[in-house]
């Protein structure tokens, strides 16, 4: 059955324990969770107990989100860059499975932000799969499943389509790793929303539901009717979580940059845009 979810970023700018107050609010409008972002900056404000216990006591779960910044490249020439990247990577997955999440989702393969002059090479390509191989054995031990997220080519370099994204799962070749669709990404990257689903398949793990202008689903272009039908048709059982930022957002505004108000409130985007996809759904 699907679940749905808001990602913390679209109500705060920090993920902390103050975070978590939202998280009645949410229940009362029909959410089943929230995903929670693993910023490197933000590690030392999250507390594994108390978010175990609020979701307890609010009776939602959670997925988590993360990604490397350059200095934690798992493709980078420096092994000890590459080193760095591993251990945020395991301490990621601990912290995932420490909050009871059974999922970690992202641009798992490569740093945002980068733009070399040549595209992703043959090496980087393997290093990213040596070393998710790893990850994605370490994460079967607690558990939990990876993510792969491609983004569009302003933010990453190195993984921009779901084809490639599922190659790339193909080439790791474990059965805990799958793909991760943002209809943000995809509206600017693949040439049909629909296809693009249904070609991904079983590979498909987690959905990212955000406008063209990563603001509330259904105020924009999105192909949400092509989305939802290959949803179905896949028979799409996992998450769907609303992402949006609200508000500048300083450890990630040089990676997704966001100057103005996407939506009048968070409130306003939160409870339009589950009303809108929950509406689609039924439709179909």
């Amino acid at each position: 059955m699907i679940k749905f979810g808001l990602h913390v970023f679209t109500w705060t700018s920090r993920m902390d324990n103050q975070a978590l107050d939202y998280l009645p609010k949410l229940k009362e409008m029909g959410y089943d969770g929230i995903e929670i972002p693993l910023v490197a900056d933000h590690l030392e404000f999250l507390d594994p107990v108390y978010v175990q216990d609020k979701l307890a006591e609010t009776q939602m779960e959670c997925v988590t989100g993360t990604g490397f910044t350059a200095d934690m490249s798992i493709i980078s020439d420096n092994p000890g860059i590459r080193e760095k990247g591993m251990a945020h990577m395991k301490r990621c997955i601990d912290l995932t499975a420490d909050v009871g999440a059974q999922l970690i989702t992202g641009a798992l393969y490569a740093p945002i932000g980068l733009r070399p002059q040549g595209g992703r090479t043959p090496t980087q390509w393997e290093r990213s799969v040596t070393n998710l191989r790893e990850i994605a054995r370490y994460a079967a031990e607690k558990g939990v499943i990876l993510g792969l997220e491609p983004l569009n080519r302003y933010e990453v370099f190195f993984l921009n389509t779901a084809a490639d994204a599922v190659a790339l799962a193909k080439a790791i070749g474990e059965p805990n790793v799958k793909v991760h669709l943002d209809t943000y990404h995809m509206n600017i990257e693949e040439k049909d929303i629909y296809r693009t689903v249904v070609e991904t398949g079983e590979f498909l793990g987690h959905v990212h539901c955000s406008e063209n202008d990563r603001g509330t689903p259904g105020t924009g272009h999105v192909d949400w009717d092509g989305l939802i039908r290959g949803l179905l048709e896949v028979n799409y059982d996992g998450w769907i979580v609303i992402e949006s930022f609200f508000e500048p957002i300083p450890a990630i505004s040089d990676l997704t940059p966001i100057w103005r108000k996407l939506a009048p409130s968070a409130d306003v985007l939160a409870r339009e845009g589950l009303e809108f996809i929950k509406k689609k759904l039924s439709q179909l």
